[in-house]
């Protein structure tokens, strides 16, 4: 009981210090910056590692502080941090032409300290459960955590092919329409990185449901997809999954399963249901003592041990 109520406590405190449901607190000092890199690239960078830092602080494991310098490797960009329960972490940028850096933590972070990025290569996703245990795709191969040990599996990573209306805009959007060219560019690129990390995953969305497009749903931008791999029939849609991002935000994730149905049920904020009782996705999944989290724009949902889905509201 006290557990659950210090945990309580904690997401409170942390729900009020995002209000901003797109963008989080100051950087840490020196994240992403590489002495020599022309501004360009370093801007990059910077904002790459940036972004990884807000998703970290989302999945509930804050970044405290640098533990290290910022280093190249055949490319990609990497950089220990230390995270505020003081375990290390890593940020790995694969290249200069990859739109998401994604963190190393907890058990990955041990054995990528051993073997580094010349055994691993760069991680391609986030950390995520695949029958059950912690999982995380790399690109010369998948680590999976069973017993609280990290387990290789030498399988270079196939990139999945892109999708024909993946992160296509609605033209009849008003929201869409308004924002300039970059901005538009910057949330398609957000959508298609988000459909390549499900599909790395071992997770098929689906395509756009009936042709579905990019538009505006009580504040966060979604786009809905079925006939996929997610177990939800919500809002009467065959395997509905559905994609969140925020107009001002570079990241996207998906909804899948009992989250989705959760969300056409009116249990959010006012006892509202959709984006405006839960907000948009502003996380993946990720594992907080054995369960399955993803952070909303108004609160987080959590899939219990009886498979039920509560939601914590930060509003």
């Amino acid at each position: 009981m006290k557990k659950a109520v210090f945990k309580m406590l904690f997401l409170l405190v942390l729900g009020s210090a995002f209000m901003s449901c797109a963008t989080g607190g100051a950087a840490v000092a020196g994240l992403g910056v590489l002495d020599g890199m022309d501004e360009a690239s370093s801007a990059i960078v910077v904002d790459r590692f940036e972004r990884a830092q807000q998703v970290l602080e989302y999945c509930e494991k804050p970044v405290k502080s640098v533990a290290g310098d910022a280093v190249m490797a055949d490319g990609a960009v990497l950089q220990p941090v230390l995270l505020k329960d003081e375990s290390p972490a890593y940020i790995v940028l694969s290249s200069l032409d990859a739109w998401t850096a994604y963190p190393v933590t907890g058990v990955f972070a041990e054995a990528y300290a051993d073997g580094g990025y010349s055994t691993y290569g760069a991680p391609l996703t986030y950390e995520f459960l695949d029958d059950g245990f912690p999982t995380q795709v790399f690109e010369k191969g998948v680590m999976v955590v069973e017993a609280g040990t990290a387990d290789w599996v030498a399988e270079p990573a196939e990139m999945p092919a892109e999708l024909a209306g993946v992160g296509e805009l609605r033209g009849d959007d008003e929201v869409l329409s308004a924002l300039d060219d970059e901005t538009r560019s910057n949330i398609t690129s957000a959508v298609k990185e988000a459909y390549k990390l499900a599909r790395l995953q071992g997770f098929n969305p689906g395509k756009p449901a009936g042709g579905d497009k990019v538009h505006q749903w009580d504040g966060p931008l979604s786009q809905n997809f079925s006939d996929g791999d997610s177990i939800s029939g919500a809002w009467g849609i065959n395997s509905l999954a559905i994609v969140f991002l925020y107009p001002e935000s570079k990241d996207a994730f998906f909804v899948r399963d009992e989250f989705v149905n959760k969300m056409e049920i009116g249990e959010g904020i006012d006892a509202h249901s959709g984006a405006f009782g839960y907000g948009g996705a502003l996380s993946p999944e990720y594992i907080i003592d054995g369960k399955v989290c993803q952070r909303f724009g108004k609160g987080i949902m959590q899939r219990e041990d009886d498979g039920s889905v509560s939601f914590i509201p930060l509003m």
